[in-house]
């Protein structure tokens, strides 16, 4: 197994309760219908007791509107995909961005991972070994280290006994490498969300799924997507603006890397 990994910590014994970065890229198919593989990179920053995933062009973002940059910058990059993952201890909390709002949620839902037998191999100085779970509608596939101390990894995976370094879903829709590695002096902090508008809001996991599934017929959800208020009458046609929209994105969007909240 193959890969292209850069190390900046030079010493094992540097990883042993440092903070560091972890870089992570994703090649993934959002569109099941074309097969274009679509590449976004992110980090993962971890210290002793809690982590945060998130993709480098949002961090990029955060520090041009905290400097007043952002709307007179066509450099600037958005992310394709805003997976925003914090876990603290045994919690884990992810946000879910939808029009003007980012809803916080907890995730209740667990890994069970089953770690394969006879399964050690290696990705570039680091052995590793193989463990399965499923989780979000698919089977996914791990590979992770027990030379790295962190039972971290991208995105939702967590819990193995040593950091993941790749995985990827049983069909190779969304492969996720670890591409680098680094010590830092503490976890990125976002704090643009209020300079643009945004509605930050936590919302519970159940509450999180009846919403999902009333977007395109419920007044008071797409009212309160809109304006931050479930009891505004919006214009039909404004709503139904907003409805087909929505559709629309779900539509180009058909592969996401979560099938079902169910599992």
């Amino acid at each position: 197994m193959k890969t292209k990994i850069t190390i900046c910590i030079l010493l094992f014994g540097v990883f042993v309760n440092a903070q560091i970065r972890v870089q992570y890229e994703l090649n993934y198919i959002m569109d099941s219908t074309t097969n274009y593989v679509e590449q976004e990179i992110f980090n993962l920053d971890i210290e002793q007791n809690k982590s945060l995933f998130y993709p480098t062009a949002l961090a990029s973002m955060d520090s041009l509107v905290n400097a007043d940059n952002y709307l007179y910058n066509n450099n600037v990059v958005e992310p394709k995909l805003d997976y925003m993952i914090e876990k603290n201890n045994d919690e884990l909390f992810f946000d879910e961005a939808i029009a003007l709002n980012i809803f916080h949620i907890k995730e209740p839902r667990i890994l069970k991972w089953e770690i394969i037998p006879n399964s050690i191999d290696s990705i570039e100085q680091f052995k590793v070994q193989k463990a399965e779970t499923r989780f979000g509608g698919r089977k996914w596939i791990a590979y992770y280290t027990s030379e790295i101390p962190y039972s971290e990894g991208p995105y939702k995976f967590k819990g193995l006994p040593g950091l993941i370094l790749k995985v990827h879903d049983q069909n190779k829709d969304y492969i996720f490498d670890l591409i680098a590695i680094k010590q830092i002096k503490e976890i990125f902090e976002f704090t643009f969300h209020e300079k643009i508008g945004v509605r930050k809001v936590d919302m519970d996991f159940l509450e999180y799924k009846k919403f999902l599934s009333e977007v395109e017929t419920n007044p008071k959800v797409i009212a309160y997507l809109m304006t931050g208020n479930y009891n505004v009458e919006l214009p039909t046609e404004l709503s139904q603006q907003f409805v087909e929209r929505y559709k629309q994105e779900k539509i180009k969007k058909n592969n996401p890397i979560e099938l079902s909240l169910d599992e």
